[in-house]
C-alpha cells in the first residue's frame, strides 16, 4: 500500500501551480497516474521518492513512513528503498551495463523475495546477453529495460516509473511494453507509473488515478475510469478508448478466432494462445464502434453486442459525438464508448436509455489490444 497526502504551493511558477493530493493504492500492482503535461505527475514522483520536500506531506509504504512533516519525520531519498525508473534511463556512463545493474546493491539489504535476485531480474529483462557491454551502445529499449532492472535490483519496497516509453520510438515501445507487462505479473511490488498515453495504461495498469492540475480528480480501476469518463480531453492524439474485462471462453481453431465471455455476452478476437478460463482486458478504440438500432442481419462484423445509451457527450467544434453504452446483463454497469458522427447521431435520433447494438470488428481487436488481466 502506498498513502500519500502532499501540499505544495510553486512560488515560482507563474501559473500559481498547486499540488494537493491525496492518493491511496493497493499493495500490489500497477497504478497509472494520468494527466495532461503540466498536470503534476512527475511532480508527485519526485515527492514520493523524496526529490522534492513540499510544504506538507506525509508518505506511507506499507508499515514504513518516509515522511510526516507534522511531526519532522523525513527518510532521506537514498533511504527510501524506492526504485526510480526516469524517462531519460541516467545510466552511470562509466560503468557496463553489469556495473549499472548492481549500483543499487551498495546501498540497501539484499532482497528477501527471489523474483529480486539478480537472475531472476536479468531472465525477467532479458538481459544475460548485454551483461558486459557498455552502455555507449545499447539501444533505446535496451537502455531502458537495464535502467528498470538498476532499480528493482536495489530491492525496492515501491518502484516509480516515469513515463519510461516517452522518449522511445514506435519499436522500441512494442518491444519494452511486454517486460513492463512481466513485471506487473511476476513481482509482488506496488507500482506508480505515470503516462500521458491511455495505450500504454490501458495495457499495463490495474488501477488508475486521473491528475489535473495538480489534484486527483478520479481514482479506480482502469475498467471502470474508462468506462465512466470522456478522457479525450486529456489524452494525446485522440487516444481513448475502454478496458472491457473478459475470460476466455473456448477457441473456433478453424477459423482462428478465441470466443471471449463478456458480461454475459460473447465477443469474438483472432486466436489467444491462452486455456479457458484466463482472464484478459480488451482494448477498444471508440471509432472502432459503430452503432445500430436494430440487430442487424447478413454482416460481416462478428461481434453484435447489445446494450442502453447512459450518456452522450457532444464535445464543441468536433464533428463527432461520443456515445456511452451499458453493455453489462448483470447489475453493475460496464461501460463502452462509442464515436459517431454528429450527423449519424442526428439521423438514428440517439438519446440515454435507448436500445443500440455496438458492432465492433474481430480484427479491430488483435493481440496488441487483448492483454492478460
Amino acid at each position: 500500500m502506498l498513502d500519500v497526502k502532499a501540499g505544495h504551493r510553486f512560488v515560482d511558477r507563474p501559473d500559481d501551480f498547486r499540488l494537493d493530493v491525496t492518493l491511496k493504492t493497493p499493495d500490489t500492482g500497477v497504478t497509472a497516474v494520468f494527466g495532461r503535461s503540466g498536470s503534476g505527475k512527475t511532480t508527485l514522483l519526485k515527492v514520493v521518492a523524496g526529490l522534492l520536500r513540499p510544504d506538507y506531506v506525509r508518505i506511507q509504504v506499507g508499515s514504513a513512513v518516509l515522511c510526516d512533516t507534522r511531526h519532522g519525520a523525513w527518510i532521506p531519498p537514498e533511504q527510501r528503498r524506492i526504485g526510480y525508473v526516469f524517462q531519460d534511463t541516467r545510466l552511470f556512463p562509466h560503468l557496463n551495463v553489469q556495473g549499472n545493474l548492481m549500483f543499487g546493491r551498495r546501498f540497501n539489504p539484499p532482497p528477501v523475495s527471489k523474483a529480486l535476485a539478480f537472475d531472476s531480474i536479468v531472465t525477467m529483462l532479458d538481459l544475460a546477453s548485454l551483461l558486459d557491454r557498455s552502455v555507449h551502445g545499447l539501444s533505446g529499449g535496451e537502455s531502458q529495460r537495464v535502467a528498470i532492472g538498476r532499480a528493482l535490483l536495489a530491492n525496492p519496497r515501491l518502484l516509480l516509473l516515469d513515463e519510461p516509453l516517452a522518449a522511445l520510438d514506435a519499436d522500441r515501445k512494442s518491444e519494452i511494453l511486454p517486460y513492463l507487462e512481466g513485471l506487473r505479473h511476476n513481482l509482488d511490488l506496488p507500482i506508480l507509473y505515470v503516462s500521458h498515453s491511455l495505450g500504454e495504461i490501458r495495457r499495463l495498469a490495474t488501477w488508475m488515478a486521473v491528475l489535473e492540475k495538480g489534484e486527483i480528480k478520479a481514482f479506480g480501476s482502469v475498467e471502470d475510469i474508462t468506462g465512466q469518463m470522456d478522457l479525450s480531453p486529456l489524452a494525446e492524439g485522440g487516444d481513448t478508448g475502454s478496458v472491457l474485462a473478459a475470460t476466455v471462453a473456448g477457441h473456433e481453431k478453424a477459423h482462428g478466432l478465441t470466443r471471449l465471455s463478456l458480461s454475459g455476452q460473447t465477443m469474438m478476437v483472432p486466436k489467444l494462445d491462452l486455456v479457458e478460463g484466463t482472464h484478459v482486458r480488451i482494448q477498444v478504440r471508440p471509432q472502432d464502434v459503430a452503432l445500430a438500432l436494430e440487430r442487424p442481419d447478413n454482416l460481416s462484423v462478428l461481434n453484435i453486442i447489445s446494450g442502453n445509451i447512459t450518456s452522450i457527450l457532444e464535445p464543441p467544434r468536433r464533428p463527432v459525438v461520443d456515445v456511452q453504452v451499458n453493455i453489462a446483463s448483470t447489475k453493475k454497469p460496464v461501460h463502452l464508448w462509442a464515436q459517431v458522427t454528429r450527423l449519424a447521431a442526428e439521423r438514428l435520433a440517439l438519446q440515454t436509455n435507448m436500445p443500440v447494438y455496438a458492432l465492433i470488428k474481430a480484427v479491430s481487436l488483435d493481440q496488441n489490444r487483448v492483454g492478460l488481466s
